[in-house]
Formats: structure tokens, C-alpha cells, sequence
């Protein structure tokens, strides 16, 4: 009876540790075809990528294809993840910005309605070291990220920037579809259904949402 009861619970308890589906949508205009699949909860993103990111990040794998023979130029900065919970716009991190040699200090600026803040953001020292990304939640606002490494640091390289480095969403010159991982500074806790991707490429500006 013990046995069966262990054959029982075992599978249940797998079951409640799998991460939650992610969903993937699609988009496109004449240039370019866009597909994107969504990394929300820790779970999830500790699975993709060997660590949840302190649950500070939400991750995108993006695919675009060329529907031209003309080539098209890859930059991450041409996306943008928005949430409808405060109005929060972010731009995604460079790998070395989340797991790079020594510490790193980001700054947020938040603009909107017409008022700007500026938060001293967390210090990540060779990754999250379970600090997160500080926000003020100005309805309407957006996010502009920036950094700059402290000097002095001898911090030994983070094994996990070699991974982000080699998910990351490559930047380049391609006739050919091109996918990757875009790493987004988001407070915790999002709502799949309160997010939106958005893409400035060629040809119209593209719009996904994950609901």
C-alpha cells in the first residue's frame, strides 16, 4: 500500500514543480516575420537558462525571418517589453550587464506625464547575488537603463554569462531568420496577459501580446 502510494505522489509532486507553459506568438508585415515565445515566471527562466535571475528579469526568445531577399540589421535595442500593471517600459540588458566581471551599477530614469525620477538601481557583483531592479512604478513611464562598472572589482567571471552570452539574440546583417534570448529588467511577479512586446524594425513597428 506504501509503494502505491509513493507511485502516487511522486508524479504529483514533479507535475507541481514543472514550469507553466510558455506561450509563443506571431506577427509580421512585409519585411520581416516575428515570433516570440515568453520566459515569465522563475521557474521557467531557471530552466532555460540554469538560473531564475533572482526573479528580476523576464525573458523573450525572438525569432525573426526575412520575407525579402534584401537583408535585414538585428539590433536588440529595437525591442521593447511594456507591462500593463504600472505602465513600465524596458529595453533588454546586454549579458554583461546581468552577469559581467566585477559590479555593476544601474541607473533607471522613469519619464512620463511629465515627471522624471531617477533610481539608484542594484549593484549586481558577478550577477544577481539576490539583488533586484529597483523601480518607482511611475504610471506611464518609461525606462531608460544604463550602467557603468565599479572599479577595483576582482570579482571572479560569473559562469552564467557564458550562457546568456550564447542565448543572447545575436546583432548582425542577415538575409536569414535569426533567433535568440532578449533579457528584460522587470519588477517581480508579471502577468503574462499584462505584457507587450514591441518591435521597431523594417517596415511598420510590430506588436505582440501574450494573452
Amino acid at each position: 500500500m506504501r509503494s502505491i502510494l509513493a507511485l502516487i505522489v511522486v508524479p504529483v509532486a514533479f507535475a507541481a514543480n514543472k514550469p507553466s507553459p510558455t506561450p509563443t506568438v506571431k506577427t509580421g508585415n512585409a519585411d520581416v516575420e516575428l515570433t516570440a515565445t515568453l520566459y515569465v515566471d522563475k521557474a521557467s527562466i531557471a530552466q532555460l537558462l540554469g538560473s531564475d535571475l533572482g526573479g528580476y528579469y523576464v525573458v523573450v526568445n525572438v525569432r525573426l525571418a526575412p520575407k525579402t531577399s534584401e537583408k535585414i540589421k538585428v539590433f536588440r535595442d529595437d525591442f521593447q517589453l511594456r507591462t500593463d500593471r504600472d505602465g513600465e517600459r524596458s529595453k533588454p540588458f546586454a549579458a554583461s550587464q546581468i552577469a559581467g566581471r566585477g559590479a555593476l551599477v544601474v541607473s533607471r530614469t522613469y519619464e512620463g506625464g511629465g515627471v522624471a525620477a531617477e533610481n539608484g538601481g542594484p549593484v549586481f557583483g558577478g550577477g544577481i547575488g539576490g539583488m533586484g531592479v529597483g523601480g518607482i512604478g511611475n504610471s506611464g513611464g518609461t525606462i531608460s537603463n544604463t550602467a557603468k562598472v565599479e572599479s577595483g572589482s576582482k570579482n571572479k567571471e560569473n559562469p552564467l554569462l557564458g550562457v546568456l552570452k550564447e542565448k543572447i539574440l545575436a546583432e548582425k546583417e542577415t538575409d536569414e531568420p535569426v533567433s535568440g534570448l532578449l533579457y528584460f529588467p522587470m519588477e517581480p511577479k508579471q502577468k503574462i496577459k499584462d505584457l507587450e512586446l514591441t518591435y521597431s524594425g523594417p517596415g511598420s513597428k510590430l506588436t505582440l501580446r501574450f494573452r
